[in-house]
C-alpha cells in the first residue's frame, strides 16, 4: 500500500514538473513603449492627451480609440522593416457662455443643467456638478468643443527572432534606426531607447 502511494506520489509531481515546464508564464510581446511630453519653457513634462491610433495600411485596426492617455505601446511589424501609425488628437477648445445662463445662484442640479444644453459637453468649475443639489454656490459653465488633428508617424527598424524560452517560443524584437512624422500636434520625436524587448522601458519621446 505504501509502494501504490508513493509511486502514485512521484508520478504526480513528474506531472505536475512537466505541466509547467509546457506553460509560458513570460510576456512574449515586444511592444514599442511611447510616453507622451508637453514643452514647458523648453522642458519636457508628462502630459496627458486624448487620442486615437490607428495602424497602417490596416487603418480599421485601432489599438487606441478615443482615450485619454500619458503612454503608449504600439506593435511592430513581424513582416516588414517599418510601420505605419495615424494618431488623431482630440484638442479641447472652451468656449465662452453667452451671459444668460452663465452663473447660477439657486439650487442646481445635473439634470436641469442637461435640459438646458441638450447635447453640448460642459467642464463646471470650481467644482464638478454631481447628482447632489447645490445651494449658494456660484457655477460658472464652459462649453467644451473639439478639434481634430492628426499626425502619421512612420517608424524604421531592424528586426530579429529571438527566444523567449523553452516553453514560450519564440518572439521578433526590434532595433529602432528613424521615425518620421508630420507635425499638426507632434513638434518632435525622440528615440530614448532603440532596444525594444519584452521590457516596459521607454523607447519613445512624443513632445508637443
Amino acid at each position: 500500500m505504501r509502494r501504490f502511494l508513493l509511486t502514485g506520489l512521484i508520478t504526480a509531481v513528474v506531472l505536475f514538473s512537466c505541466q509547467r515546464e509546457d506553460t509560458c508564464l513570460e510576456d512574449t510581446r515586444a511592444l514599442v513603449n511611447i510616453n507622451l511630453y508637453r514643452l514647458v519653457d523648453g522642458e519636457p513634462e508628462d502630459t496627458t492627451i486624448t487620442l486615437s491610433v490607428n495602424l497602417l495600411p490596416a487603418a480599421d485596426t485601432v489599438p487606441y480609440d478615443s482615450v485619454t492617455r500619458k503612454a503608449l505601446s504600439l506593435p511592430l511589424s513581424n513582416l516588414a522593416e517599418s510601420s505605419g501609425f495615424v494618431f488623431t488628437f482630440y484638442i479641447p477648445v472652451i468656449d465662452s457662455i453667452p451671459d444668460t445662463l452663465k452663473l447660477f445662484t439657486r439650487s442646481v442640479t445635473r439634470m436641469e443643467l442637461d435640459t438646458l444644453w441638450e447635447g453640448d459637453t460642459f467642464s463646471l468649475s470650481p467644482h464638478m456638478l454631481t447628482d447632489t443639489v447645490w445651494r449658494d454656490t456660484i457655477v460658472q459653465v464652459q462649453k467644451v468643443s473639439y478639434t481634430v488633428l492628426n499626425d502619421t508617424l512612420y517608424v524604421h527598424f531592424g528586426r530579429k527572432l529571438q527566444m523567449i524560452s523553452e516553453a514560450c517560443g519564440f518572439t521578433y524584437y526590434y532595433t529602432l534606426e528613424t521615425i518620421e512624422h508630420t507635425r499638426h500636434v507632434i513638434t518632435n520625436i525622440i528615440i530614448s531607447d532603440a532596444e525594444i524587448t519584452t521590457r516596459d522601458d521607454e523607447n519613445v519621446k512624443i513632445l508637443f
